[in-house]
């Protein structure tokens, strides 16, 4: 699931890189630096040549599901990860494994019953994301500084078709992605060489991070009310609705918990708020579940479970 990558070495000897690539075009920053781009399949690899250290900075960049599969639809394994590196270090006689990661984009393409617009509409917010939406609802970023949770539709983006594999033409595509753009490093507090891509506890790592990211977005479900309503239900069954939106019972009550100590609530006033959340959650089965939530939700979960 791990996709598109950026990581840099430094090296005195770029011959390799010279004859198995195909160069795009050259640049000159200063009379001490020059950047060369070179092609290797769908990645790009960037030279950039200090002539007064004679070090050049490399840099290799784009979609190991498209240098594997020629798409990224279909969605690389772990194995094929260390499979693909393993080839590119060869190819262009670098070692790539050990150059640092500067960005990770995790990945996957999930079949829906619906088009994706629908489920896009159904994610309100999450945490300190800057929420924005595209292309008719087609395409939904949820962006920080450093980091971007996308959901978008992958049929309409690929061009040509024939990117799509043909048992999945006629299919609604729906793809989410979880980028860490930038500060890998201060984010996941450690340094992150390309060698821990394939490496199994690392990569367990970024996919549990791929489902929490996923998990802490705020849906929002359909109220459906299964049962004949009365005073009492229509009472309980907005105030469990609110709660769903909210982002469920244990954010409500973190919440309580939050306000007790900003009003100075005492042990029993607490207590009773926590109660009346809990109380209002044993009311479940008035509300009846939105089948594009939870079909999303156990593809994700699905997705993460296969490819662990």
């Amino acid at each position: 699931m791990i996709d598109t990558i950026v990581a840099g070495l430094e090296t005195k000897d770029i011959n390799g890189i010279i004859k198995s690539t195909k160069m795009r075009g050259t640049r000159s920053w200063s009379t001490a630096s020059i950047q060369r781009d070179y092609d290797l399949g769908n990645l790009r690899i960037k030279v950039i040549e200090n002539a007064k250290t004679n070090l050049y900075a490399v840099t290799l960049e784009g979609s190991l599901n498209k240098y594997i599969h020629g798409n990224n639809v279909k969605s690389c394994t772990r194995l094929e990860i260390k499979e693909a590196i393993t080839e590119i270090s060869d190819l262009i006689e670098q070692p790539i494994y050990d150059a640092t990661v500067y960005r990770i984009d995790i990945g996957r393409v999930f079949v829906t019953e619906h088009t994706p617009s629908l489920y896009n509409l159904k994610l309100s917010h999450s945490g300190r994301y800057k929420k924005s939406m595209y292309n008719d609802f087609d395409t939904l970023y949820f962006s920080v500084s450093n980091r971007e949770l996308i959901f978008y539709d992958k049929a309409k983006e690929v061009k040509p078709k024939a990117y799509i594999p043909k048992e999945l033409i006629f299919d609604n595509l729906l793809r989410y992605e979880f980028r860490l753009r930038r500060k890998i490093s201060e984010y996941l507090k450690r340094q992150v060489i390309v060698r821990d891509l394939f490496n199994k506890e690392f990569y367990c790592i970024l996919l549990n991070m791929y489902e929490g990211e996923y998990f802490k977005v705020v849906k929002n479900p359909q109220p459906i009310l299964s049962v004949k309503p009365s005073t009492k239900i229509l009472t309980n069954f907005f105030a469990l609705w609110g709660i769903k939106h909210f982002g469920g019972i244990h954010n409500a009550r973190e919440m309580i918990k939050d306000l007790s100590k900003e009003h100075g609530l005492n042990a029993v006033e607490k207590k009773r708020l926590l109660d009346k959340v809990d109380l209002i959650a044993t009311h479940q089965d008035i509300l009846d579940s939105d089948d594009l939530i939870e079909e999303l939700n156990r593809k994700v979960r699905r997705a993460v479970e296969f490819y662990l």
